[in-house]
Formats: C-alpha cells, structure tokens, sequence
C-alpha cells in the first residue's frame, strides 16, 4: 500500500528566506532544495516560498531517509511513525514466541477436553466446550 503525501517544501529557514526584487526568493541558501528536481515546482517554491506537490511514499518518514533534506517533524509525522514501530515490534514478537504460544495453547485445549470429559455440570460443560474450540483452534 502506498501512501499519498503531500511534499510541502518551504524556503523558511533562519537565514536563507531573502526575497529579491521580482518579488522571487533565493533558494541557493535553501538545504536540500537539489533534490526537487521538478523545474515546474522550483518556480512555485520561488515565487511562493512554498510549494504542495503529491508524492507516493510506502511510510510517511520515508523522504528523510538517507537524505539531505531537513527535518520536518509535525505530530502526524510522529504519531504514523510510532504506530509502525509498534506494528514490527509487535509482528516480531509474536514471530519470536509463536512456538511457545503454539504449545500453550495446545496444553490448553488438551485439558479443556479433560474436563469437557470429566464435567457433571451442563455450564461447565458448555464453558470447557467453548474452551476447547477457542485453544484448538491456536494449536
């Protein structure tokens, strides 16, 4: 799945903003600004001091990965990428414990059928049944 962003681009940075007479800026101080290489946004950021342009990128950090362009962290930014974090810390942990929780969970049902067996209550029986199918289902 790819994301579409939108790339803002924005000349404003401490002492770089200098716009010339023609009511231009002068984006030879601006760091990064090599790597939009579309002539067409060059002008707009230019004139602007700005330019929105949409981008396709798989995660939304991935534009400042091993780039030179200057960090633009917004709360979005860092909440997309905390949430990616979480999402391969998580796949990695259940890759790692899988065979634990695959034996667990095939300990379980075993003795979920044990009392399935051994019950005299119908809501005991009924509880074990319910119990069986959801650890079997797992082992």
């Amino acid at each position: 799945m790819a994301l579409l962003t939108l790339t803002v681009v924005c000349s404003v940075a401490q002492d770089c903003l200098c716009q010339e007479e023609g009511n231009t800026y002068d984006l030879s101080k601006v760091h990064g600004v090599r790597r939009l290489d579309d002539k067409g946004a060059l002008t707009l950021l230019a004139k602007n001091g700005f330019v929105v342009r949409p981008v396709y990128y798989k995660q939304i950090f991935q534009p400042y990965i091993g780039g030179g362009l200057p960090k633009y962290v917004t709360t979005d930014s860092v909440f997309r990428t905390y949430h990616v974090i979480l999402e391969e810390s998580v796949r990695d942990m259940e890759k790692s414990n899988a065979a634990t929780i695959r034996d667990f969970s095939a300990r379980a049902a075993r003795a979920a059928l044990k009392e399935l067996s051994e019950a005299k209550i119908e809501q005991t029986r009924k509880a074990a049944r319910m119990l069986a199918a959801y650890f079997s289902l797992a082992a």
